[in-house]
């Protein structure tokens, strides 16, 4: 788990639910090990005068800065293309560890939809990006939660699940959860934790995970 907070949430409440995303997932993928990152990597944002932020990716050890391409409609809300961030992660991917699952509290963006935030992504490089921006209520928490091993387990191969409801279903808020939103682009909620029987046992060969020791953690 690496956070990569810029300040649109306190320090204390990055490092909760961190803490809390390290928690749930070292429960949900039992028998491996989950730890936070101690990493060199900072998020600032720049603002230099313009309307619209933008942020880069700053590794002070090696005294480098990666400028993040920033996303979204003139009248609608800026935010950083999720890929951008993925791209420079990777970099810091070293055995032995499998996957990295990051935090961070700016909004993301795809870039094949940038009229609307969106809650995480991952791809085969074995890299995972969550929003956190609006992590400051139980619903939200539940949903970084969820979203974070969602995107895990696409890490680990798995894909979207249509057949049961399931952590892994396919997820775009809908029209009802943007109007309690305040019809606003914030993501929605994921509202289910658990996996079906047939990604749970695919979860199983992936890990050697023993089920009843799961579902006790």
């Amino acid at each position: 788990v690496l956070p990569l907070f810029s300040g649109v949430i306190s320090a204390a409440r990055g490092r909760k639910i961190a803490a809390q995303t390290q928690g749930f997932l070292g429960a949900f993928f039992t028998g491996m090990s989950v730890k936070i990152m101690a990493s060199q990597l900072r998020l600032r944002e720049e603002r230099g005068g313009r309307k619209r932020p933008s942020w880069s990716i700053i590794d002070a050890e090696q005294g480098l800065l990666f400028p993040l391409a920033t996303l979204g409609k003139a009248d609608g809300p800026a935010g950083v293309d999720v890929f951008a961030i993925m791209n420079v992660v990777e970099e810091y991917l070293h055995k032995p560890t499998f996957s990295i699952v990051v935090l961070t509290d700016v909004p993301i963006i795809d870039p094949e939809a940038p009229e609307s935030t969106i809650l995480g992504r991952a791809t085969g490089d074995r890299v995972a990006v969550i929003g956190c921006a609006d992590g400051a209520t139980e619903l939200r928490l539940r949903s970084i939660l969820g979203t974070a091993a969602h995107e895990a387990l696409h890490c680990l191969g798995l894909d979207h699940c249509s057949l049961w409801s399931c952590l892994m279903n396919a997820y775009s808020p809908s029209e009802e959860e943007r109007e309690a939103d305040g019809g606003s682009s914030t993501p929605g909620h994921r509202a289910v934790l658990s996996l079906c029987p047939l990604d749970l046992l695919k979860l199983e060969m992936a890990t050697g995970t023993n089920r009843l020791r799961r579902f006790e953690a």
